[in-house]
């Protein structure tokens, strides 16, 4: 039996939520154990201080990336507000990127730096949050110019 829209938005939010609490309990635990490291095959979990933007680029306008930042968010929930009884897909892009955006946000304010702590070696540090945004951003374009395009639906 398939599941109602309501249903669907429902296991979106809770497997969202679930992440974001994650990304914040890890991104707590880190702050709190700051030499704190383990190995897990090719990872690396660690504390680290992102002073810039994702996937470590550096960014020296602290106050730009806020703006950007609420940006962001509202351009999110913008979609989100536009799509939200007419397509799952982008409504589970977007919720992936404001919870995201919002637990970068909320470490840019509170400690004036992001705090990532999964190490990928040659590539960057990132956290939950950072793959929750891209993840979603990805979301949206496939859903947009791919799936739209050739009326593919996935939910």
């Amino acid at each position: 039996m398939p599941l109602k829209l309501k249903d669907k938005y429902v296991v979106i939010y809770c497997v969202v939520a679930f992440l974001f609490i994650s990304d914040r309990l890890l991104k707590w635990f880190f702050s709190e154990n700051p030499n704190f490291f383990w190995d897990f095959f090719f990872l690396t979990f660690r504390f680290v201080k992102n002073q810039g933007i994702a996937f470590g680029l550096y960014f020296y306008y602290p106050l730009l990336l806020i703006i950007l930042c609420i940006a962001l968010i509202f351009f999110a929930y913008w979609l989100y507000q536009s799509h939200k009884n007419t397509d799952i897909v982008n409504v589970f892009g977007v919720a992936t990127v404001i919870f995201g955006t919002a637990s970068n946000f909320y470490d840019r304010i509170q400690y004036g730096y992001v705090i990532d702590y999964i190490d990928i070696p040659f590539f960057t540090i990132i956290n939950i949050a950072d793959i929750l945004i891209t993840f979603g951003l990805c979301i949206i374009f496939i859903n947009e110019f791919f799936l739209k395009k050739n009326n593919i639906k996935i939910l």
